[in-house]
């Protein structure tokens, strides 16, 4: 895919090569002294004397940008745009069990109140997580040329990051406006305000029903035994009724 690519676009990726692995902070020695051949390729592609010497040094770099991009996995600071988002990645992978716990329990009305506050502070808990390691949109120069040498898989997962609040939910009842700011911190804050009062609600809600097992617990749980057997009753009364023929039964035969 990379070799398709213009010349231009591979010595854009080796401009934002050249920021990342140069960059002051960098102590990475083999990585500064990258950038530094990198960018001395560019120049000269850019800058020699003859058109010729130009295309010369200008395939030069192209081969030696895609050979150190092969490498972006383990090249340091953000060289690879996937970068940005290790800390995220960490996190998502320490919840992948946690979609089974959002599902709806069924029960008593004690007991689903409780699933859904459970539900809903896991979704709370991972979103805070997520959103405290949600990096800063990469607005560098030459960072558009980076994802465009991404792969396919890459640049998808790209996007789910960048969508993060998608996985969780918190984009369902949000406004067209919220949506298209994407993971901005701000607008996912103010949905998470919003979980977060509703699960105070059901809180409450939660708190009112163990009040009444404290004053009637006789009423109670004669109630919610009453509601289980009438739930259960009505999925026996769905099940197929046995077919009833016309067919008398065989008279016993008589002893001689």
């Amino acid at each position: 895919m990379a070799q398709s690519k213009a010349p231009k676009d591979v010595l854009g990726l080796g401009m934002h090569l050249v920021r990342e692995l140069g960059l002051e902070d960098n102590t990475d020695t083999l990585g500064r002294w990258l950038a530094h051949h990198v960018a001395e390729l560019i120049a000269e592609a850019q800058n020699a004397k003859t058109a010729g010497s130009r295309r010369e040094a200008g395939t030069r770099a192209v081969e030696v940008i895609l050979k150190i991009w092969e490498h972006r996995d383990v090249l340091p600071g953000h060289s690879n745009p996937l970068a940005r988002f290790r800390e995220m990645l960490s996190v998502l992978d320490s919840s992948r069990d946690m979609f089974s716990n959002l599902k709806r329990q069924k029960g008593t009305r004690r007991e689903v109140l409780a699933g859904d506050v459970y539900s809903r502070v896991s979704k709370l808990r991972r979103a805070i997580q997520l959103l405290d390691v949600t990096p800063a949109p990469d607005k560098t120069p030459f960072g558009d040329n980076a994802v465009l040498f991404l792969s396919d898989e890459e640049r998808r997962l790209l996007k789910i990051l960048d969508r993060w609040p998608d996985l969780l939910g918190l984009n369902s009842e949000a406004s067209p406006e919220d949506i298209e700011q994407g993971s901005q911190p701000e607008a996912i804050a103010e949905r998470l305000r919003k979980l977060t009062d509703e699960t105070i609600v059901l809180l409450h809600e939660l708190h009112d029903e163990l009040a009444k097992t404290k004053e009637h617990p006789a009423e109670t749980a004669g109630a919610e035994a009453a509601t289980l057997a009438k739930s259960t009753h009505k999925q026996k009364s769905l099940s197929p009724v046995p077919k009833v023929t016309d067919k008398k039964p065989l008279a016993p035969r008589s002893r001689r």
